[in-house]
């Protein structure tokens, strides 16, 4: 289980490895079911992207969203 605090410093690790890859979208923290997580939002799937399971203990979440646009 990871705090909140947790989450936040292994969301810092992710958004540092991952910040410049195109088809990711946003990175956050969201609530699991014992804890929290970092939840990475992609647009698209991308084979080239190394998708850790967990940061420092803490589980980190994928999703493909899709491509995000403003209203």
């Amino acid at each position: 289980m990871a705090t909140l605090e947790e989450a936040r410093r292994a969301k810092n690790v992710v958004l540092s490895l991952l910040e410049h890859h195109e088809a990711v979208n946003g990175v956050g923290v969201a609530p699991v079911e014992d804890g929290f997580a970092v939840k990475v939002n992609l647009s698209e799937a991308a084979d080239d992207l190394a998708l850790p399971t967990s940061i420092e203990g803490v589980p980190v979440v994928w999703e493909i969203v899709g491509e995000i646009e403003k209203r």
